[in-house]
């Protein structure tokens, strides 16, 4: 099978409170009609607000049009901005996930969590937001997260997991430590850890902390996308990997090699929230 190339965003934060990031989802958009991908991943976070400002899905619906049809070419997964943050949040003004944002976002988006098959690779998105809920939801989609990664190990196929917050720290020294607001819930991250070794997982690929990172741990290549819209200033985030706006290029191979580029194509732009461009989350 030949290798397959994925273009990898996140963190766009899409409204009409946020034309530069409309404008940087145009560029990259413009990029993957030159570049033409296999396929567009989004790795959540599309909206600045859609749990208080349900208009916010359909702003970002419209930006990311031109990457193609949602669960065809465009593949997506809800971050907090768009579906609420789960028990485990840390942020206290922040909207918690329940069946009506969901739905809602669902009904603009599609699921919230899917397969997509690509060369002799697998890629799984599934919703860290339902982690500790409790809910039926989170029982479902365990039990498919369990059932989807059998079946690629069984086949032999080549694994990522796409998921909104990272599952494990780069390293100790981790300024902060494992916060709940940044990382999945520790024993959720576990309980999905645990079905990598089996399920020959090569990779995954997480957003939320607005900064572009690699590492491995136990075999897994662990990969942090930077934010398409703007970085966080130091004196509210600390410095974890590389605080860059942009994009990822992905080549997977046959044989499971994989190949990561960091992109900014023409038109795109780096932002600091707060300091750059307004932020629309100081209330």
């Amino acid at each position: 099978m030949p290798d397959v190339r994925v273009l990898v965003v996140s963190d766009t934060h899409l409204s009409e409170l946020t034309p530069e990031a409309v404008s940087n989802v145009a560029a990259l958009v413009a990029h993957a009609e030159a570049t033409r991908p296999d396929a567009v991943v989004h790795l959540g976070d599309l909206c600045v607000d859609a749990p208080r400002r349900p208009d916010d899905l359909l702003v970002a619906r419209d930006a990311l049009a031109g990457f193609g049809p949602i669960g065809e070419r465009l593949h997506v997964i809800p971050g907090n901005h768009d579906v609420g943050d789960g028990p485990h949040g840390e942020l206290g003004d922040e909207p918690p996930v329940d069946v009506e944002r969901l739905e809602r976002y669902t009904a603009v988006f599609g699921a919230d969590r899917w397969r997509l098959d690509l060369g002799a690779w697998t890629l799984l998105g599934f919703d860290a937001q339902l982690v500790d809920t409790g809910t039926d939801l989170e029982h479902e989609q365990w039990d498919w997260l369990a059932a989807e990664t059998a079946a690629a190990a069984a086949a032999r196929r080549h694994l990522a997991l796409c998921t909104h917050k990272p599952l494990v720290l780069a390293d100790p020294a981790d300024t902060g430590g494992r916060r709940a607001s940044r990382y999945l819930p520790e024993a959720a991250a576990e309980r999905v850890m645990s079905m990598t070794t089996a399920a020959r997982v090569r990779l995954v690929l997480s957003g939320h902390v607005h900064q572009w990172r690699r590492f491995e741990r136990d075999g897994v290549l662990h990969v942090w996308a930077p934010t398409a819209w703007a970085v966080l200033p130091d004196d509210v985030q600390a410095v974890l990997g590389e605080k860059v706006c942009g994009a990822l290029e992905l080549v997977l191979g046959d044989d499971g090699a994989v190949s990561v580029e960091l992109i900014r194509p023409a038109g795109f732009h780096h932002y600091v929230g707060g300091v750059d461009v307004p932020s629309p989350y100081r209330h």
